[in-house]
This record gives C-alpha cells, sequence and structure tokens, in this order.
C-alpha cells in the first residue's frame, strides 16, 4: 500500500470513527484553541508538567460530567478528589495548582455543595476558554477566522 493510500484509508477510519461518535454520543467535544493556543501558552507560563497535567484533568473532567438532563447537576462532574488523583495520576498535593489553572485560564468552574452532611466539590469544565470574570461570552475566541 502506497503513502497516499494509507492516508487516505487512515482518514477514512477516523471519519467513521468521528461519524459513530458523533450518532451514538458518548464524547466532549474540545476546540481546536485548546491544543493550539491555549496548552503552549500554559507550557510558557507553568511549565510541561503542570500544563499537561492542567489539559489531562480538563478532558477527565468532561468524561465525568452528568448527561442526565433532567439533574441539577447536568453537565457538572463530581468525581472525589481521591478517584480524580488515582485515575489520573495527579498527585493530590498539585491537585488543587492544577485546578486553579484551568479556572484561572477560564476553561473550568469548580463549587463545595452540601453532600450528606459533608462538603463535595463539583466542576463544570467549559467548552471553550472564557474570561474568568466575564462569564457572559458564549462563543469561541475568533483567531483571525473570516
Amino acid at each position: 500500500m502506497s503513502k497516499n493510500e494509507q492516508l487516505k484509508k487512515g482518514a477514512e477510519l477516523a471519519k467513521r470513527q468521528k461519524g459513530q461518535l458523533m450518532h451514538d454520543g458518548g464524547y466532549a467535544m474540545i476546540t481546536h484553541e485548546i491544543g493550539r493556543d491555549l496548552l503552549p501558552r500554559l507550557v510558557e507560563e507553568h511549565g510541561g508538567r503542570d500544563a499537561r497535567d492542567a489539559i489531562a484533568l480538563y478532558i477527565y473532567l468532561h468524561a465525568h460530567t452528568s448527561g442526565e438532563s433532567a439533574n441539577d447537576l447536568y453537565l457538572w462532574a463530581f468525581p472525589t478528589v481521591e478517584r480524580i488523583c488515582t485515575d489520573t495520576g495527579i498527585d493530590k498535593n498539585r491537585l488543587k495548582k492544577v485546578t486553579r489553572i484551568l479556572i484561572d485560564n477560564g476553561l473550568l468552574r469548580a463549587i463545595k455543595l452540601p453532600w450528606r452532611g459533608n462538603v463535595k466539590n463539583v466542576y463544570l469544565p467549559l467548552y471553550f476558554p472564557i474570561n474568568p470574570s466575564d462569564y457572559a461570552r458564549t462563543e469561541p475566541a475568533d483567531y483571525g477566522k473570516t
């Protein structure tokens, strides 16, 4: 098989997989802005380890959001700190810092809720970065698009 045929077959496979996910659900959309613009900036500002862990946490929280639209916590994620640390490999001592990076960059909201006599962290991973002081933004940034 030639390289061009390999490229074409690979693209066809990815297109089928994308179509299946779009049809079946079970996915979270992540804008190109995250990988193309935000990640390199986070690496520059916070170093590679913190930037990678922040993006890993962002993806992880998207994968754990509630899909029940009738639920008050619809689109919020609420795994325990222990579960987040176990599943992602992020050390508990670093989780607050990594979470703060996402909040400061407009990708995450986090609040504490009363929960069965205790307090539980719940997280709202957003779909594109917004200014944390302006939650009114409803569209992704326009980076020179016409």
